[in-house]
């Protein structure tokens, strides 16, 4: 009865979370390891991967949302998903041996921070406005270059994959996908309009929760499956809500939305010591 009603408390914050940060490619699940944390009383391995299981239930319908929509960017997408993977076996393998240092914590937080700096200035300084519609992709690699509501966008996907290599060793040791990560890379540095990569921001987190999901389990840390169900069940509606939602809400505020969620990690993380 306990576990019962501690994952439907953890499942209402999740509904409540993923409605917000799934505009902005994110599932949320960092803030849902303080919020296991708080209701569960432990930071064992175990909410890593129970995170990770939430993972896999709230991106699916957000996904299907955004490609219905025809808003979905597939070079993007699958280099995020193999790139974030590589990386995030890795992570796993850290998460349940090595205590990730007070050093690499304070790194992850500075790089959050300007990251979400980054955001909260291009949401101002940004002139241009977009209008939603389908995504045309010109070229698909090495660089992906494609059209959106009347403007051509370039990047390179073999620097968008290093960077994400990384990032899935960081998301895979944290029990996360990565896009709360790569949201805000996207978004700030690249330029790229919230539209276009929240998609590819959540089939990369899926790719990796699956894979960190097989590692966590080869490993001998299983995730707590009621806990894990109930969390996604209120993520997944979130989610789906927030996927639909999207298109009517400024692009200025999904970035500040996003923003907000990197430092809210950035303060958690602090907090944990």
């Amino acid at each position: 009865m306990e576990e019962l009603l501690a994952g439907a408390t953890l499942g209402v914050i999740a509904c409540f979370v993923a409605f917000f940060t799934a505009m902005g490619g994110v599932t949320g699940a960092y803030l849902m390891i303080p919020a296991q944390a708080f209701v569960l009383g432990t930071y064992a391995p175990v909410i890593s991967a129970t995170n990770v299981l939430y993972n896999l239930l709230v991106c699916p319908p957000a996904i299907y949302r955004y490609h219905r929509e025809r808003r979905f960017l597939w070079p993007l997408a699958i280099t995020l998903g193999a790139a974030l993977s590589a990386g995030a076996i890795a992570g796993a393998c850290m998460r349940a041996y090595i205590f990730v240092g007070r050093l690499g914590k304070i790194f992850i937080d500075a790089v959050l921070t300007a990251l979400a700096l980054v955001l909260i200035y291009t949401a101002y300084a940004k002139r241009a406005k977009y209008r939603v519609t389908d995504v045309r992709v010109a070229r698909a690699f090495p660089r992906l270059e494609f059209e959106f509501s009347g403007t051509n966008f370039s990047v390179s996907l073999p620097a968008i994959a290093a960077i994400s290599a990384l990032v899935g060793v960081v998301a895979g040791a944290y029990g996360i996908g990565g896009g709360a990560f790569m949201s805000p890379v996207l978004q700030g540095p690249y330029m790229l309009p919230a539209y276009v990569i929240a998609a590819a921001t959540l089939f990369g987190t899926l790719c990796s929760s699956v894979v960190s999901l097989a590692t966590y389990a080869a490993l001998g840390v299983a995730p707590s499956l009621v806990i894990g169900a109930l969390m996604g069940l209120g993520g997944l509606a979130g989610a789906y809500l927030g996927a639909a939602t999207q298109r009517r809400v400024p692009e200025r505020l999904i970035r500040l939305i996003t923003a907000a969620v990197t430092l809210a990690i950035v303060a958690v993380d602090a907090l944990r010591g």
